[in-house]
């Protein structure tokens, strides 16, 4: 099913974040992801706000071309 208003493209998620995808709670994607990734990457607490706002813009950009 496409979920991008140009009708292309495709994406995958674990379940949790599908759940997250499909209510619209971007916040609590992106509180999500940069959990996980801080789990799998050690990064520093001062890195973590640079990833936080790089996650961020990537679900904005994703909200901004599903469809409505």
């Amino acid at each position: 099913m496409a979920v991008f208003a140009s009708e292309s493209g495709q994406w995958a998620a674990c379940r949790k974040c599908t759940g997250l995808v499909r209510k619209r709670d971007w916040k609590a994607l992106t509180n999500r992801a940069v959990k996980e990734f801080v789990k799998r990457h050690r990064i520093s607490k001062q890195e973590v706000t640079a990833v936080r706002a790089q996650l961020a813009e990537v679900d904005r950009l994703f909200a901004e071309h599903m469809k409505p």
